[in-house]
């Protein structure tokens, strides 16, 4: 209210402002948002350093003779025959997400601290906080998002294991998240009927890697010693996704899933068809469906950084 006040006195036109110090969830109770008070022309948004910013910054020199690169002018064959090996950073960039503070304190001290953890903490539970949802069945929605976090999944099958009794409400509670940019949500295209399809069955990814870590410590109820508490989970596709993070013009994402032959390919954007396989290999159902694309790739553990790196937006 104080800030609107000031907004609308003109004080503000030439400040920009940060409200620190404050949980999310008495920031969320003690009023409504600035209503219609957006900026001049193109809408602007902030996110977390895609793993292109994060090797650019840290890394520079593996990465300067790769910079030129586009994603959509790179081929399979050529992917096959680089040879740079930066599962280490990605496997750190995991750890940290693209949130500044963490990626500090981790660089510095080798952990992340709990006051950071239990920042991201109250967001999420502070975007909760109007439902009045039980706490501990507020964990629980969140060891199911981990439990499922690489799977299609609908609102009835995250209901499971928790106490709560609709459908709806877990649809509720999921929509505050996405709104709030803790989650996001792809749909389904499929390739052989050329459109993205209305499905019950999502995959919700959190932000990034690094608020993953986060819904896994509100699923585990953790307390304490956030760092080496949370349980290890695979992030790979998770933190891929995050890639494709936009500061304007996001770009539209989703998974690819044929009826015809009930395959999947993990992403779709731009065009593009990409099926990570950290552990094994894609199936000859999966090779067919990623020629539907413009063009399909399959990225291996170790060919997974680059491709991401190549993706992500630079700060250039």
């Amino acid at each position: 209210l104080a800030l609107r006040s000031l907004y609308s006195e003109g004080l503000l036109k030439h400040c920009r402002v940060w409200c620190t110090g404050s949980e999310a969830r008495y920031l969320l109770e003690s009023g409504e948002r600035l209503p219609g008070r957006k900026g001049e022309g193109l809408t602007i948004f902030a996110r977390p350093w895609s793993f292109r910013e994060y090797m650019d910054f840290f890394y520079p020199d593996e990465t300067r003779s790769l910079r030129s690169f586009h994603y959509k002018h790179v081929t399979q064959e050529w992917l096959g025959a680089q040879q740079v090996s930066w599962r280490k950073m990605w496997d750190e960039y995991c750890v940290t997400g693209g949130f500044p503070r963490a990626i500090g304190e981790y660089r510095r001290e080798g952990t992340v601290t709990d006051m950071t953890y239990k920042i991201y903490v109250d967001w999420i539970l502070g975007s909760w906080s109007k439902l009045r949802t039980p706490e501990r069945s507020l964990c629980a929605l969140a060891k199911r998002l981990r439990e499922t976090l690489n799977s299609r999944v609908s609102y009835e099958s995250l209901k499971k294991g928790t106490d709560i009794q609709s459908s709806n409400t877990i649809r509720s509670l999921m929509e505050i998240q996405e709104d709030r940019f803790s989650v996001r949500s792809m749909t389904r295209f499929d390739p052989h009927k050329a459109k993205f399809l209305p499905s019950k069955l999502k995959k919700i990814y959190p932000l990034d890697p690094f608020i993953a870590r986060v819904w896994a410590a509100i699923g585990d109820n953790i307390r304490r010693r956030y760092h080496v508490s949370v349980p290890a989970f695979p992030l790979d596709e998770c933190a891929f996704q995050t890639q494709t993070l936009r500061r304007a013009e996001e770009l539209p994402t989703s998974y690819l899933y044929s009826e015809t032959t009930k395959s999947e390919i993990d992403f779709f954007f731009d065009g593009l068809g990409f099926e990570l396989k950290s552990n094994g290999k894609a199936t000859p159902k999966q090779r067919e469906l990623l020629k539907c694309c413009e063009q399909g790739f399959v990225l291996t553990k170790d060919k997974i950084p680059l491709m991401a790196y190549l993706v992500g937006e630079g700060r250039s």
